[in-house]
């Protein structure tokens, strides 16, 4: 028997039991194909949809080190799926005075007030309030920590 699989267009294989990873930047439905002949020559094919859901996933470091190495100089908050709408970031000193604020999830926080560029500010924990939405599921989460500035 020959096996001829097609992966919508993103990949073949020839194997029985193949192994393909979709991307997983966003949801979407894959039509799948599979083409095989068997010994005497009698060809047959089938096509089923693989859904792939795109999952929410939220990842806030909880230390960065904004002191001129070059290392871990910025707090970013990375993730699967988070969408550029409804997303807001607010940072907070311990006096609970605003020192950053954003609305795009691509911004990343320089240590300074409000990214000024000014001189870092002092060594310690910055509580943080973080809105995010699923560009996928369009799911809400919120969430509250806090971020330790070290220089």
């Amino acid at each position: 028997m020959t096996y001829d699989w097609d992966f919508a267009g993103l990949g073949t294989s020839q194997d029985p039991d193949p192994v393909f990873s979709f991307p997983d930047q966003f949801g979407h439905s894959y039509p799948v194909t599979l083409y095989v002949t068997n010994s005497l020559g009698c060809p047959d094919s089938i096509t089923r949809l693989v859904e792939v859901e795109n999952v929410l996933l939220v990842y806030v470091p909880n230390t960065f080190t904004p002191d001129g190495d070059g290392l871990n100089e910025t707090f970013s908050i990375v993730g699967n799926d988070i969408s550029n709408v409804d997303f807001e970031l607010m940072i907070f000193d311990r006096w609970g005075e605003l020192v950053f604020r954003s609305a795009d999830p691509a911004l990343a926080w320089n240590g300074t007030m409000n990214n000024s560029g000014g001189e870092v500010l002092a060594q310690g924990v910055y509580p943080y309030k973080l809105q995010v939405k699923a560009g996928y599921s369009l799911e809400k989460r919120e969430f509250v920590g806090h971020i330790t500035l070290m220089k």
